[in-house]
Protein backbone atom coordinates (compact mmCIF):
# COMPACT_ATOMS: atom_id res chain seq x y z
CA UNK A 1 0.00 0.00 0.00
CA UNK A 2 1.44 3.21 -0.62
CA UNK A 3 2.04 6.27 1.49
CA UNK A 4 -0.88 8.23 -0.35
CA UNK A 5 -3.19 5.66 -0.24
CA UNK A 6 -2.26 5.05 3.38
CA UNK A 7 -3.14 8.83 4.39
CA UNK A 8 -6.31 9.66 2.71
CA UNK A 9 -8.72 11.14 4.59
CA UNK A 10 -12.62 11.46 4.63
CA UNK A 11 -12.23 13.66 2.11
CA UNK A 12 -10.51 12.30 0.18
CA UNK A 13 -7.42 14.55 -0.40
CA UNK A 14 -3.77 13.18 1.26
CA UNK A 15 -1.82 14.00 4.12
CA UNK A 16 0.54 15.19 1.44
CA UNK A 17 -1.45 17.57 -0.17
CA UNK A 18 -2.26 19.13 2.86
CA UNK A 19 1.14 19.01 3.97
CA UNK A 20 2.49 21.19 0.41
CA UNK A 21 0.26 23.64 1.60
CA UNK A 22 1.27 23.68 5.32
CA UNK A 23 5.10 24.64 3.55
CA UNK A 24 3.33 27.20 1.41
CA UNK A 25 1.45 29.04 4.50
CA UNK A 26 5.15 28.67 6.29
CA UNK A 27 6.62 30.14 3.16
CA UNK A 28 3.85 33.34 3.41
CA UNK A 29 5.39 33.80 7.04
CA UNK A 30 8.72 33.92 5.63
CA UNK A 31 8.03 36.37 3.04
CA UNK A 32 6.16 38.38 6.35
CA UNK A 33 9.49 38.51 8.40
CA UNK A 34 11.83 38.88 5.39
CA UNK A 35 13.27 36.08 6.16
CA UNK A 36 15.42 33.92 2.96
CA UNK A 37 16.14 30.87 4.29
CA UNK A 38 14.02 29.02 7.33
CA UNK A 39 15.95 26.56 9.84
CA UNK A 40 13.26 24.27 11.12
CA UNK A 41 15.09 22.19 14.47
CA UNK A 42 12.12 20.33 15.96
CA UNK A 43 11.54 17.29 15.15
CA UNK A 44 7.48 17.75 15.45
CA UNK A 45 7.59 20.71 13.55
CA UNK A 46 9.84 19.09 10.82
CA UNK A 47 7.47 16.42 10.31
CA UNK A 48 4.29 18.44 10.61
CA UNK A 49 5.56 20.57 7.54
CA UNK A 50 6.63 17.42 5.36
CA UNK A 51 6.10 14.16 6.76
CA UNK A 52 9.95 13.46 7.96
CA UNK A 53 9.79 11.39 10.87
CA UNK A 54 12.88 9.40 12.96
CA UNK A 55 13.13 8.23 16.63
CA UNK A 56 16.60 9.32 16.30
CA UNK A 57 18.17 12.22 17.61
CA UNK A 58 21.25 13.30 15.69
CA UNK A 59 23.07 16.54 16.69
CA UNK A 60 22.06 19.61 14.28
CA UNK A 61 19.64 17.97 12.18
CA UNK A 62 17.39 20.29 10.35
CA UNK A 63 14.57 20.56 7.76
CA UNK A 64 16.08 24.22 5.12
CA UNK A 65 13.33 26.17 4.08
CA UNK A 66 13.26 28.65 1.18
CA UNK A 67 10.42 29.74 -0.88
CA UNK A 68 11.40 27.33 -4.00
CA UNK A 69 13.02 24.34 -1.94
CA UNK A 70 13.21 21.93 1.20
CA UNK A 71 16.12 20.37 2.49
CA UNK A 72 16.90 17.90 5.53
CA UNK A 73 20.41 17.97 6.74
CA UNK A 74 20.74 14.91 8.82
CA UNK A 75 23.33 12.09 9.47
CA UNK A 76 23.50 9.60 6.03
CA UNK A 77 21.58 7.01 8.63
CA UNK A 78 18.45 8.98 9.27
CA UNK A 79 17.90 10.83 5.85
CA UNK A 80 17.23 7.35 4.21
CA UNK A 81 14.15 7.13 4.86
CA UNK A 82 13.90 10.63 4.75
CA UNK A 83 12.47 10.40 0.92
CA UNK A 84 10.41 7.31 1.00
CA UNK A 85 8.11 8.78 3.59
CA UNK A 86 7.38 12.39 3.39
CA UNK A 87 7.04 15.66 0.83
CA UNK A 88 10.59 16.08 0.82
CA UNK A 89 12.47 16.03 -2.55
CA UNK A 90 16.13 16.43 -1.59
CA UNK A 91 18.28 15.70 1.34
CA UNK A 92 22.09 16.20 2.83
CA UNK A 93 23.90 13.79 4.68
CA UNK A 94 27.02 13.57 6.69
CA UNK A 95 29.49 11.05 7.13
CA UNK A 96 30.02 9.48 10.78
CA UNK A 97 32.86 11.75 12.38
CA UNK A 98 32.12 14.89 10.55
CA UNK A 99 31.14 17.89 12.17
CA UNK A 100 27.60 18.40 11.92
CA UNK A 101 27.11 22.35 12.98
CA UNK A 102 29.61 22.49 9.77
CA UNK A 103 27.46 20.26 7.59
CA UNK A 104 23.85 22.56 8.44
CA UNK A 105 25.64 25.72 8.12
CA UNK A 106 26.61 24.91 4.18
CA UNK A 107 23.67 23.39 3.62
CA UNK A 108 22.33 26.93 4.52
CA UNK A 109 24.96 29.41 3.30
CA UNK A 110 24.99 27.71 -0.19
CA UNK A 111 21.81 29.91 -0.24
CA UNK A 112 23.65 33.37 -0.23
CA UNK A 113 20.94 34.31 2.29
CA UNK A 114 20.69 37.70 3.48
CA UNK A 115 18.59 37.03 6.90
CA UNK A 116 18.18 33.21 8.40
CA UNK A 117 15.37 32.28 10.24
CA UNK A 118 16.38 30.40 13.53
CA UNK A 119 14.57 28.36 16.06
CA UNK A 120 16.01 29.60 19.33
CA UNK A 121 14.16 26.78 21.29
CA UNK A 122 14.32 23.16 20.30
CA UNK A 123 14.78 20.49 23.14
CA UNK A 124 17.39 18.65 20.63
CA UNK A 125 19.74 21.71 20.27
CA UNK A 126 22.77 22.25 22.49
CA UNK A 127 23.67 25.55 23.09
CA UNK A 128 26.97 24.74 21.96
CA UNK A 129 25.52 23.75 18.83
CA UNK A 130 23.35 26.63 18.23
CA UNK A 131 26.52 29.06 19.42
CA UNK A 132 28.79 27.78 16.67
CA UNK A 133 26.46 27.53 14.07
CA UNK A 134 25.73 30.82 14.90
CA UNK A 135 29.27 31.93 14.22
CA UNK A 136 29.76 30.23 11.30
CA UNK A 137 26.06 31.91 9.47
CA UNK A 138 27.37 35.20 10.66
CA UNK A 139 30.88 35.11 10.15
CA UNK A 140 31.33 37.86 7.38
CA UNK A 141 32.38 37.04 4.22
CA UNK A 142 33.73 40.16 1.94
CA UNK A 143 31.09 42.75 2.59
CA UNK A 144 28.08 40.82 3.30
CA UNK A 145 27.09 38.66 6.26
CA UNK A 146 23.90 36.94 7.44
CA UNK A 147 21.61 38.90 9.84
CA UNK A 148 19.57 36.43 12.30
CA UNK A 149 16.38 36.27 12.74
CA UNK A 150 14.29 34.27 15.77
CA UNK A 151 11.44 32.36 14.04
CA UNK A 152 10.86 30.24 17.71
CA UNK A 153 6.66 29.81 17.72
CA UNK A 154 6.20 30.66 14.32
CA UNK A 155 5.20 26.75 13.14
CA UNK A 156 4.02 26.00 16.72
CA UNK A 157 1.40 28.67 16.67
CA UNK A 158 0.22 27.33 13.07
CA UNK A 159 0.18 23.96 14.33
CA UNK A 160 -2.17 24.90 17.39
CA UNK A 161 -5.71 24.80 14.92
CA UNK A 162 -6.36 21.48 13.61
CA UNK A 163 -7.87 20.68 10.60
CA UNK A 164 -10.76 18.13 9.75
CA UNK A 165 -7.53 15.34 8.63
CA UNK A 166 -6.00 15.91 11.64
CA UNK A 167 -9.07 15.86 14.02
CA UNK A 168 -9.64 12.15 12.08
CA UNK A 169 -6.02 11.06 12.91
CA UNK A 170 -6.36 11.82 16.42
CA UNK A 171 -9.67 10.15 16.29
CA UNK A 172 -8.18 6.89 15.15
CA UNK A 173 -5.00 7.32 18.04
CA UNK A 174 -7.94 7.39 20.26
CA UNK A 175 -9.84 4.16 19.08
CA UNK A 176 -6.39 2.26 19.48
CA UNK A 177 -5.57 3.99 22.91
CA UNK A 178 -8.93 1.96 23.75
CA UNK A 179 -7.85 -0.93 22.35
CA UNK A 180 -4.47 -1.06 24.09
CA UNK A 181 -6.02 -0.54 27.32
CA UNK A 182 -8.78 -3.27 26.31
CA UNK A 183 -5.89 -5.43 25.77
CA UNK A 184 -3.84 -4.68 29.25
CA UNK A 185 -7.07 -5.22 31.41
CA UNK A 186 -7.76 -8.43 30.09
CA UNK A 187 -4.56 -9.67 30.26
CA UNK A 188 -4.23 -8.45 34.01
CA UNK A 189 -7.89 -10.34 34.86
CA UNK A 190 -7.64 -13.40 33.14
CA UNK A 191 -3.72 -14.38 33.35
CA UNK A 192 -3.10 -15.47 37.04
CA UNK A 193 0.53 -14.74 38.09
CA UNK A 194 0.91 -12.50 35.10
CA UNK A 195 3.75 -9.50 35.34
CA UNK A 196 4.02 -5.88 34.53
CA UNK A 197 6.42 -6.60 31.55
CA UNK A 198 3.73 -9.13 30.77
CA UNK A 199 0.52 -6.19 30.63
CA UNK A 200 2.88 -4.00 28.90
CA UNK A 201 3.08 -6.09 26.38
CA UNK A 202 -0.20 -6.81 25.49
CA UNK A 203 -0.99 -2.97 25.60
CA UNK A 204 1.94 -2.48 22.89
CA UNK A 205 0.54 -5.24 20.93
CA UNK A 206 -3.35 -3.98 21.22
CA UNK A 207 -1.86 -0.27 20.16
CA UNK A 208 0.01 -1.64 17.35
CA UNK A 209 -2.16 -4.55 15.58
CA UNK A 210 -4.63 -1.89 14.03
CA UNK A 211 -1.85 -0.17 12.82
CA UNK A 212 -0.42 2.40 14.98
CA UNK A 213 2.91 3.85 15.36
CA UNK A 214 5.61 3.49 18.00
CA UNK A 215 4.45 5.90 20.92
CA UNK A 216 6.48 8.71 22.65
CA UNK A 217 6.25 6.63 25.99
CA UNK A 218 6.53 2.90 26.41
CA UNK A 219 3.52 1.56 28.25
CA UNK A 220 3.65 2.70 32.04
CA UNK A 221 1.76 -0.58 33.97
CA UNK A 222 2.17 -0.09 37.98
CA UNK A 223 1.46 -2.49 40.11
CA UNK A 224 1.04 -3.52 43.94
CA UNK A 225 3.95 -1.01 45.41
CA UNK A 226 4.75 0.51 42.12
CA UNK A 227 1.17 1.72 41.53
CA UNK A 228 1.63 5.08 43.14
CA UNK A 229 5.14 5.87 41.12
CA UNK A 230 5.69 8.08 38.20
CA UNK A 231 6.67 7.21 34.78
CA UNK A 232 7.48 3.89 36.22
CA UNK A 233 8.21 1.45 33.11
CA UNK A 234 7.30 -2.00 33.83
CA UNK A 235 10.52 -3.26 34.59
CA UNK A 236 9.20 -5.84 37.65
CA UNK A 237 9.59 -8.81 35.05
CA UNK A 238 9.56 -11.59 37.45
CA UNK A 239 7.27 -10.38 40.05
CA UNK A 240 3.37 -11.14 39.26
CA UNK A 241 0.66 -9.03 39.88
CA UNK A 242 -0.94 -10.48 42.96
CA UNK A 243 -5.04 -10.25 44.14
CA UNK A 244 -5.65 -7.78 46.42
CA UNK A 245 -3.52 -5.25 44.44
CA UNK A 246 -4.52 -1.80 42.42
CA UNK A 247 -3.33 -1.69 39.28
CA UNK A 248 -2.29 1.83 37.21
CA UNK A 249 -2.02 2.22 33.85
CA UNK A 250 -1.02 5.07 31.79
CA UNK A 251 -1.27 4.09 27.84
CA UNK A 252 -0.95 5.87 24.69
CA UNK A 253 -2.40 5.38 20.69
CA UNK A 254 -0.37 6.84 18.70
CA UNK A 255 -1.53 6.85 14.77
CA UNK A 256 0.65 8.54 11.94
CA UNK A 257 2.37 10.77 14.89
CA UNK A 258 -0.64 12.15 16.66
CA UNK A 259 -1.28 10.68 19.86
CA UNK A 260 -4.09 10.39 22.59
CA UNK A 261 -3.35 8.54 26.18
CA UNK A 262 -4.95 7.37 29.01
CA UNK A 263 -5.01 6.59 32.44
CA UNK A 264 -6.93 4.17 34.71
CA UNK A 265 -6.61 2.19 37.77
CA UNK A 266 -8.17 -1.22 38.39
CA UNK A 267 -8.10 -3.53 41.55
CA UNK A 268 -7.60 -7.24 41.17
CA UNK A 269 -10.03 -9.11 42.97
CA UNK A 270 -13.90 -9.85 42.86
CA UNK A 271 -15.09 -7.21 45.41
CA UNK A 272 -13.19 -3.54 46.04
CA UNK A 273 -11.88 -3.14 49.48
CA UNK A 274 -13.47 -0.37 51.87
CA UNK A 275 -11.24 2.04 50.71
CA UNK A 276 -12.18 2.22 47.18
CA UNK A 277 -15.86 1.19 48.19
CA UNK A 278 -16.54 4.67 49.48
CA UNK A 279 -14.60 6.43 46.52
CA UNK A 280 -16.35 4.18 43.88
CA UNK A 281 -19.91 5.43 45.53
CA UNK A 282 -18.85 8.99 45.34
Amino acid sequence: MSVSTRAKDVEGSTLHEERFHRVQSFRAVMTDKSVDVAVVQSMEDMYWLTGFNTPGAPRCQALVVTQYDLLISSRTLEVTNALLHSTLSASAGHAEGEDPVAHLARNILQFNPATVGLQSETERTTPADSQALLALLTAKKGKSECSIVDISGCIRSMRSTKSRRELSLMRRAGELCAASVHAALKQTAENVHCTESDVAAHALLGARRGGGDFAAYPPFICAGVTAPLGHYAASQVQVPIRNGENVFYELAGCYQRYHVAVMRTAHVGTELPPALQVGDER
